[in-house]
């Protein structure tokens, strides 16, 4: 599954999430640029709109999506 610009749907997020450390622990080939690009917006994506789903200024999605991107340099 690949996740579309302008997705703001947490379950969808989380699936790829989900899928995305099942690559890494398998050992599979780093992410690709465009792969890496999609998960910064995804970040971006949940980091403005965390008020909206959690009521606070950041976002643990973002920083999991952020941290992820992190180990896969």
């Amino acid at each position: 599954m690949r996740i579309a610009d302008e997705c703001r749907d947490p379950e969808l997020l989380a699936a790829e999430l989900r899928r995305l450390r099942t690559v890494i622990a398998a050992g599979e080939p780093a992410l690709t640029d465009a792969e890496r690009e999609a998960i910064e917006d995804a970040a971006g994506i949940c980091e403005e709109h965390a008020e909206e789903y959690d009521g606070t200024d950041s976002s643990p999605i973002s920083d999991i999506l952020r941290q992820l991107l992190g180990r896969t340099e």
